[in-house]
């Protein structure tokens, strides 16, 4: 059976729906005053204030990674190999990689914070992300590297497995631990950065997938560091302002993208070699 090839209707279908929407969205708020439906369609939050121009045009900005995180997911890979020259292990991490990817997708415009049972399903998503792509990184041309593997696998039991831990207590009602949250913090850190560096090492992930994951992993920081220096010059910051969530919805869209590549990339057949475009 020949690999079979992307087909690009569906997505296109979808991501038209999703512009055209932003677009009438974006001439209600010019012409009324009201962000809301902008803001939840781009930003996905509620607004602080009324429409202001600037505010109206990031909204519109932040549609951008927004369709291309559509577009991106729904045209599926570039070539797919017969499902049985497929193996199992790949399959199911390709499986968890979507399941991670749609999740993040639908979760993000839920407003912050997240409820117990968002928190929870984000968590076991990425868990699962975790647990499966680990016999994919690990390779016996790798074996040198297998310290790193190991921290990889260790850094995500911690990362994800804390984060559930975390939204379970709000589901029980006890005190949250403050000291986990940073140490889930470091663990996710590491854990993303060492996936990314094992993928750029692999053949199967091209350098444009790798890229994605490193600007989702960076622009919650850039973000961080706007909020600073808005804060610092003395502009007053409500808790949901323009520009740190429009960088909160790149962040978010260039998650679901990276996650929705990497598997789109393990679809190609393992006997040549990735394609280059698309």
């Amino acid at each position: 059976m020949p690999p079979r090839r992307r087909s690009t209707l569906l997505a296109l279908i979808v991501t038209g729906f999703y512009v055209a929407a932003v677009a009438v969205a974006g001439v209600v708020a010019a012409a009324t005053g009201d962000l809301a439906l902008l803001w939840r369609l781009t930003i996905m939050q509620e607004p602080d204030a009324g429409a202001t121009g600037p505010d109206v045009l990031i909204a519109v900005l932040a549609a951008v990674p927004w369709a291309w995180a559509l577009w991106q997911c729904l045209r599926g890979p570039l070539e797919t190999a017969p499902r049985e020259e497929e193996e199992p292990r790949v399959r199911r991490a390709r499986f968890a990689l979507y399941a991670a990817a749609a999740t993040t997708l639908l979760l993000h415009p839920l407003p912050a914070p997240w409820p117990w049972w968002a928190d929870t399903v984000s968590a076991l998503s990425m868990w699962a992300v975790a647990v499966l792509i680990h016999p994919v990184l690990v390779r016996p041309a790798l074996r040198p590297r297998l310290a790193r593997a190991e921290t990889i696998r260790s850094a995500g039991a911690v990362a994800f497995g804390g984060m559930t831990v975390l939204a379970l207590l709000g589901l029980v009602g006890l005190p949250e631990i403050d000291p986990l949250y940073l140490v889930v913090g470091v663990a996710t850190l590491i854990w993303t950065v060492l996936v990314l560096l094992a993928q750029r090492d692999h053949e199967r992930w091209r350098p444009v997938t790798v890229a994605y994951g490193i600007a989702a992993l960076v622009t919650p920081y850039v973000s961080l560091l706007v909020a600073v220096v808005l804060v610092m010059s003395g502009t007053p910051v409500e808790p949901v302002s323009a520009p740190v969530g429009g960088l909160g919805a790149l962040a978010g869209a260039l998650q679901v993208i990276w996650l929705a590549r990497s598997g789109h990339d393990l679809a190609a057949p393992a006997s040549r070699p990735v394609p280059v475009t698309g």
